[in-house]
């Protein structure tokens, strides 16, 4: 068949062919493109943000540990009250008004999606958050009662 067509023919013949494929070859590169986009957006959306997002809430609950430690150094009879030159509602308040943007965050992190691995972590983390909360709304409420005991800080 191909020895009864002209050059010229045959020229035609194979542009279109090598056109043809060309098309082709863009339209697998199209697709493949969007697939990847869609792979690294969930990448992104459930694993990158959410990964951030806990890191903010390990330096906010650290913050927190710190506040609760700088208030009892607030305990008139230390040695150290006479450093702080502001009152230890500074220290309380910043705990108590970081419990609701841990509460946001921990709601944003839920709402992602989670292998079942992470959900026994979460479910781990909010038994956990949940003790420490409770201990900690103690520790502020007695600096703010004025208890600044051994005890009170042990417990």
């Amino acid at each position: 068949m191909l020895g009864k067509l002209s050059i010229a023919q045959r020229l035609w013949f194979i542009s279109i062919l090598s056109g043809s494929l060309f098309f082709v070859a863009v339209a697998i590169g199209w697709f493949g493109l969007q697939s990847a986009e869609k792979s690294l957006k969930t990448v992104y959306e459930d694993r990158a943000i959410p990964l951030r997002d806990l890191g903010e809430m390990r330096a906010i609950i650290q913050e927190n540990n710190a506040n609760v430690l700088l208030g009892f150094q607030h305990d008139p009879a230390g040695s150290v009250a006479s450093v702080h030159d502001h009152p230890l509602s500074v220290h309380t308040n910043m705990v108590r008004d970081s419990k609701s943007k841990l509460d946001g965050l921990w709601e944003k992190y839920m709402a992602t999606y989670l292998t079942e691995e992470e959900k026994g972590l979460a479910a781990d983390f909010v038994d956990k958050r949940k003790a420490w909360v409770t201990k900690m709304l103690v520790a502020v409420s007695a600096l703010e009662n004025g208890d600044y005991s051994p005890a009170t800080l042990a417990a």
